[in-house]
């Protein structure tokens, strides 16, 4: 007995944040839409994000939060969808938001709540879905694409990938999106952890595991200071995090995949000079035992691994202190909220997301070669490059 073929106008690889957005933004103009998502329920990661209380927007996105030298096609996105639309799309889905400084929660203070606007959207906009995906092949044919299965093949008009990138716990993010950019002819620039806690070689770390601290930490490749960030630091048994960390992760990321030196430099006391910090302990010293005099600085158990490190000497101390240097092995994929790399952007068109080698192709999402600072910007990406791939996927 044959096999029926499916018909549609769109169908999305990925029901994640962008691909629900795309799928939405489609279904909004009356084409038929179906999303195909690896996992049995969808957009899972949303979940997940700012600590499970979605930081979905921010109010000062703008290009240089990315991390791709495509500034022009960044910007020409986010004119079609940027910040305000966001607020306004999740307003008009009965989400209402919190603004702390120039980040956007939803007002429940639960990343369910952004989850469950889009999938109830989705749905009543009659969006059609396939779970747990099993995707064989894919076929171009002179108006569109099939895409083959164990059962039924669905044929369509216009096709979008939108599967995410390739880390994080979350089951779904394995990166197959890159595998059928590849088929597709994409070149695809190496998919790499970011925004993650750096693994260290150093079991002294564990005396000072679950220790947070303010800190300001300097990134440097080849010996070359290449950016810092400050805020708050975070020591665990095998290695160190907190947003400082995942600021620095996707520099270091990258060039240890170059086979490049690389290292953090943490600055425990960034308020102070070297000889501040110098003379303070030294007037210090003059009524207390070192141990005493460095301490009420930093947390007591990180207090007690500068003194062990040092071995009581002042100077050593001061070091610690001001230029506590850590070499990471590598950026833990466990923990890595993006990835950076992708879908080449020189292959997409920059303002309508559309594939230049095959016409009726579109890329949204993680996805693309495209990534951002914490804050709000990777789900800001998501969601603009969503909108605008559903949007002219949609025009034809």
């Amino acid at each position: 007995m044959g096999r029926n073929i499916l018909e549609y106008d769109i169908c999305i690889i990925g029901g994640g944040a962008s691909g629900l957005m795309a799928a939405i933004t489609a279904a909004k103009t009356g084409a038929s839409v179906l999303v195909f998502e690896i996992n049995p329920d969808l957009a899972h990661k949303i979940l997940a994000t700012g600590n499970g209380r979605c930081n979905f927007t921010n109010s000062n996105i703008n290009s240089a939060a990315y991390h791709n030298y495509n500034y022009d096609c960044i910007e020409n996105i986010f004119d079609q969808f940027g910040y305000e639309d966001t607020l306004k799309f999740f307003y008009e889905e009965n989400v209402l938001y919190d603004k702390r400084g120039d980040l956007y929660y939803p007002r429940t203070n639960e990343a369910a709540t952004i989850r469950e606007a889009l999938v109830k959207t989705a749905t009543d906009l009659g969006v059609e879905f396939i779970y747990e995906r099993k995707i064989k092949s894919f076929n171009t044919v002179d108006d569109g694409f099939v895409i083959d299965r164990d059962i039924n093949p669905v044929y369509c008009n216009k096709l979008i990938i939108a599967t995410g990138g390739n880390t994080s716990k979350i089951p779904g993010s394995n990166g197959d999106g890159f595998y059928y950019a590849s088929l597709l002819g994409h070149n695809v620039i190496s998919p790499l952890p970011a925004l993650g806690k750096l693994i260290i070689s150093d079991r002294s770390l564990s005396k000072v595991s679950g220790v947070r601290t303010k800190a300001k930490v300097n990134t440097y490749v080849e010996d070359e200071l290449i950016e810092f960030h400050e805020g708050e630091l975070q020591f665990s048994e095998d290695g160190i995090s907190g947003i400082v960390v995942f600021q620095a992760s996707r520099c270091i990321s990258r060039a240890l995949n170059s086979g490049k030196k690389a290292w953090v430099e943490c600055d425990l006391i960034p308020e102070y000079t070297e000889d501040e910090v110098a003379d303070m302990l030294k007037n210090r010293l003059e009524n207390h035992n070192t141990a005493d005099a460095i301490s009420g600085i930093v947390p007591e158990k990180l207090t007690r691994y500068i003194y062990n490190k040092s071995q009581g000497d002042l100077d050593k101390c001061v070091k610690l202190f001001k230029h506590m240097t850590f070499i990471p092995d590598r950026v833990d994929d466990k923990t890595a909220q993006v990835t950076t790399g992708g879908v080449d952007m020189s292959e997409i068109n920059k303002s309508t997301l559309e594939s230049l080698i095959h016409p009726g192709l579109y890329f949204a999402g993680e996805v693309l070669d495209v990534d951002g600072i914490c804050g709000g910007y990777n789900l800001q990406w998501a969601w603009s490059s969503g909108y605008v791939a559903g949007l002219h996927a949609s025009e034809r």
